[in-house]
C-alpha cells in the first residue's frame, strides 16, 4: 500500500479537512492546529506504510517491525499484537517484556489479552476496561487502548497500546491506528504466504534433487548391468548370470523403485498444498513425469533381468513365467493360451518370441494404459505365431512395417528380431480397441 492510497484512507476514516468555505468560521489557531494534526497523521502513515514493506523477511520480524513502529509513532509504553493466521494465533510485544520487579509489564499483557478476548472497543475514543473478571491484575493499569484486527469483515486479532497520562487520542491518531491495524492484518497475511510458498518452493526442490540423484543412480546402476552382462557373455557363465540379475533386481525394486514412487506421491502433496496460481505447480509437475519415466524404466529393467532359461523350460513355460512377473509388477491382468501341438523351435526362434513378447509386454505397461492382455501362441507345421492384444489406447494407424508411428513406441527391436529369421510382424488396432501386434516365423 502506497502513500497516496493510505492518505485516500486516512479521508475516508471520518477525518475532516476543513474546506476553504469552511475556513472562514474556524480561528486561525484551530485551523493552523488542524493542520498540524493532519501532517503528523500523514507522517505517522507514512511510517506505517514503510512499516509493512517487510513482507518478504517473515511473519515474526513483520510483527516485531509493526509494534515497534505503533509504540514510536503514538508514544506508547507498551504495544501488545494478537491475531490468528490459519491455525495459528501469533503475538508480539514491544519493549521485549522483561519484568522490573513491579509488575508492570505481566499487569499490561494481562489487561491486553483480556481486551481482546472479549473484543470490547468504545467505537468513540477506543478505551476499553477489562471485564473479565473481579480483581484482575490489569486493572491496575490505565489508558489501554485496543483497536480490532479485520479483513473482509472477520475479527482476526487486535492491537492494545498503553498511552501516556499526556497523551490525548484524538481523531487521526484513531483513524491512523485503525488504518494499521486494517492494512497490518493483510500484511500479516501476505507474509504467511509468502513463508508457505516459500516452504513450498525449498520443499520441491529438495524433492527435484532426490529425483535427480535417484535418475542418476537408476542410471549407474543400469550401466553396471549391462557391463556385468557383457562381461559374464564374454566368460559364457549363465550361472553368474542369473544371480547377477536377481541381486540388481532386487535392489532397483525394493530401493530405487520404492523411493521414486514415494517421491511421486510427496511431489502431488506439495501441488495440493499450493497457492492458486502458484509458479512452482508447473515446475512439480515436471518432476512428477520425471518420477514416473524414471518408475518405467527400472520396472523394465526388473522384467528385462528376471533369469529364464528358454533351452530348458521351452517357449511356453518361459511364456508363462515372464506372464507372471510382468502381472506382479505392472498389476495389469495378462492371460496365456497355448494352441496347436507344443513343440520345441529352435533356439533362435523361441529367443526371438520371448523378446519379442517381452517388448511388447514394457510398451503395453509404459504407453498403453491398457486394463487386460491376451496372449497367444500358437504352434503349426509351417511357423510358430505370436500375438499380443492389449484393451488400451490403441496406436493411430495399422502397419505391417518399420513405420514412424511404430519405431516411437519402441518397437523396432522387435521387428529387427523378426526379419533376421525371415519372419513377419504386424501391428494394427484392435477390434474394438487397443492394439495387436503378432509375430509369424517359420521354422
Amino acid at each position: 500500500m502506497n502513500l497516496e492510497e493510505i492518505r485516500s484512507e486516512t479521508l475516508q476514516a471520518n477525518v475532516l479537512i476543513p474546506s476553504a468555505q469552511d475556513s472562514a468560521h474556524v480561528p486561525q489557531a484551530q485551523m493552523s492546529d488542524q493542520v498540524q494534526r493532519l501532517d503528523r497523521a500523514l507522517a505517522s502513515l507514512e511510517r506505517i506504510s514503510h512499516a509493512l514493506t517487510t513482507t518478504t523477511q517473515g511473519v515474526e520480524v513483520l510483527l516485531q517491525t509493526i509494534v515497534k513502529t505503533v509504540a514510536e509513532v503514538f508514544g506508547s509504553q507498551f504495544v501488545c499484537l494478537t491475531i490468528k493466521t490459519g491455525y495459528k494465533e501469533l503475538s508480539a510485544i514491544y519493549p521485549p517484556v522483561k519484568s522490573n520487579g513491579d509488575g508492570t509489564e505481566t499487569n499490561f499483557l494481562a489487561q491486553a489479552w483480556c481486551v481482546t478476548e472479549q473484543t470490547l472497543v468504545e467505537s468513540s475514543s477506543m478505551r476499553v476496561k477489562c471485564r473479565a473478571r473481579e480483581g484482575c491484575p490489569c486493572e491496575q493499569i490505565r489508558n489501554v487502548v485496543t483497536v480490532p484486527m479485520s479483513r473482509e469483515g472477520i475479527l482476526e486479532g487486535s492491537i492494545s497500546l498503553q498511552i501516556n497520562d499526556d497523551h490525548d487520542m484524538d481523531e487521526y491518531d484513531s483513524s491512523t491506528l485503525q488504518i494499521l491495524a486494517n492494512q497490518a492484518t493483510i500484511a500479516i497475511q501476505n507474509a504467511r504466504l509468502f513463508e508457505e510458498s516459500q516452504y513450498l518452493r525449498d520443499q520441491a526442490e529438495g524433492l527435484y534433487r532426490i529425483a535427480l540423484e535417484q535418475k542418476n543412480e537408476a542410471e549407474r546402476k543400469r550401466r553396471e548391468l549391462e557391463m556385468a552382462q557383457d562381461e559374464i557373455d564374454a566368460m559364457e557363465r549363465e550361472q553368474i548370470i542369473s544371480t547377477e540379475r536377481e541381486r540388481i533386481a532386487r535392489e532397483l525394486h525394493d530401493d530405487v523403485a520404492q523411493i521414486l514412487s514415494s517421491i511421486g506421491m510427496n511431489l502431488e502433496w506439495c501441488r495440493q498444498h499450493l497457492p492458486p496460481d502458484s509458479p512452482i505447480e508447473e515446475r512439480i509437475v515436471l518432476l512428477k513425469q520425471l518420477a514416473r519415466n524414471g518408475l518405467y524404466e527400472i520396472r523394465n529393467a526388473i522384467l528385462g533381468m528376471s533369469p529364464v532359461n528358454i533351452a530348458e523350460l521351452g517357449l511356453a513355460e518361459s511364456l508363462e513365467k515372464l506372464v507372471g512377473d510382468f502381472e506382479k509388477l505392472s498389476r495389469i491382468p495378462t492371460h496365456l493360451d497355448v494352441n496347436g501341438e507344443p513343440r520345441h523351435p529352435a533356439d533362435g526362434v523361441a529367443n526371438a518370441l520371448y523378446h519379442i513378447c517381452q517388448e511388447a509386454l514394457y510398451n503395453v505397461f509404459k504407453h498403453a494404459q491398457a486394463q487386460h492382455v491376451n496372449i497367444t501362441l500358437t504352434f503349426e507345421p509351417m511357423g510358430t505365431i505370436l500375438s499380443v492384444v492389449d484393451d488400451g489406447i490403441g496406436i493411430s494407424t495399422g502397419t505391417s512395417g518399420v513405420e514412424p508411428s511404430v519405431v516411437k513406441f519402441g518397437l523396432k527391436n522387435m521387428i529387427s528380431r523378426t526379419e533376421q529369421l525371415k519372419g513377419t510382424l504386424t501391428i494394427s488396432r484392435g477390434e474394438e480397441k487397443g492394439t495387436r501386434v503378432e509375430a509369424r516365423i517359420p521354422g
